[in-house]
C-alpha cells in the first residue's frame, strides 16, 4: 500500500502499486532479498499503475519493502504524476 495509514482506517479502499516481473521505464526495481519482499522472482513496482483496491481484494501480506525503497517507489510516484 502505498496510501497512509489515517486514510487507510477511514476508506473501504487503499492505494496500491502493482508488482510485475517485467522491467520497464516507470518501473522500481525491487532489490531487497525474497525473504525481505516474499516475491520468488526479480521484481518491479508498476509506478504508473498506481490505483486504489478494496480491502476485501486484499488476502495476506506477502512481504515489505524497506524505507530506502519506498522513497524509490514514491520518487518513481513523482515522476508519472509529473510533481
Amino acid at each position: 500500500m502505498i496510501s497512509i495509514n489515517p486514510i487507510n482506517d477511514l476508506r473501504p479502499d487503499v492505494l496500491l502499486i502493482p508488482i510485475t516481473t517485467k522491467p520497464a521505464p516507470l518501473r522500481v526495481p525491487l532489490t531487497q532479498p525474497p525473504p525481505v519482499t516474499g516475491l520468488e522472482e526479480k521484481s518491479y513496482a508498476k509506478c504508473e499503475s498506481l490505483g486504489p483496491v478494496h480491502k476485501m481484494r486484499l488476502k495476506k501480506r506477502i512481504g515489505k519493502v524497506s524505507p530506502e525503497q519506498i522513497s524509490d517507489i514514491e520518487n518513481g510516484v513523482r515522476k508519472v504524476l509529473g510533481l
